[in-house]
Formats: structure tokens, sequence, C-alpha cells
């Protein structure tokens, strides 16, 4: 089984979570859209200049995982799901669109720590798990 981790699953998985890391060593290939690349980064690289923090751990991390770029065809899944979402007056973060668009492109599980994805499974088809 294939499997998309986002920002938060990432996260949580280096910070030592034992359920992220039984699914990851499970998966058969382990994806992260290139939106939660930058967000993992970005964050370490904020703890590097605030904090004055040295690692990298997230680089290390995204060195074995496969960052799926976004395309035409996750914009136009997209943004058909976020217009469905807000004719139902439930818009989401654009982002995280973007991110479930990219799973569902994919053909993998969404693993997640946020319950974001919940609200898009109906309109994306969105197969997510909230670990």
């Amino acid at each position: 089984m294939n499997i998309l981790l986002d920002s938060s699953a990432i996260i949580s998985y280096l910070r030592g979570n034992e359920e992220l890391r039984n699914i990851i060593e499970s998966a058969d290939e382990v994806l992260t859209s290139s939106l939660c690349a930058y967000e993992v980064l970005e964050g370490e690289n904020y703890s590097r200049i605030k904090r004055n923090r040295t690692g990298n751990e997230v680089a290390t991390f995204l060195e074995d995982t496969t960052i799926v770029p976004l395309d035409r065809k996750d914009a136009e899944i997209a943004a058909e799901a976020q217009a469905r979402l807000m004719v139902k007056g439930l818009e989401q973060n654009a982002i995280d669109v973007l991110i479930g668009a990219s799973a569902v492109r994919n053909e993998v599980e969404l693993i997640t720590r946020d319950g974001d994805y919940e609200v898009m499974q109906e309109v994306l088809g969105l197969k997510f798990r909230k670990v």
C-alpha cells in the first residue's frame, strides 16, 4: 500500500509517534506533497534560525520520501472540490485542498493528524486516515 503523509503526520513521526512509525514501515511507498515538504522544511529552518537549533531531521526524512509535485490535474481537482465546499459553506484552507487533491490523483491514502480532511472526504473521494 502506498501512502501520502501530510505535514502533521511527518512532524508527529519525527517526534516519535509509534503508530505512524508502524504505518510508514508497512507502506510500500511513502509519498508527500511538495507543499508538505515546504511546510516541514520551513518549520525546521525557523527553529534553526530563531532558536539556534541544529539538525536536519526533516531533510533526512525527505530523502527517503517521494515528493509529489503539484500539477494541473491537482489544481483542477482541488478547484472543483473547493467550489463544491464553498457552495455548502464549508470552504477549506487552499493548501489542504491541494494536498487532498494530490492524494486523490495519486490514488493513495492520506495519513494525517488533522481533522481538516474529513469535510473533503465526500467531495474529493479522498481516502484518509487520522492517526
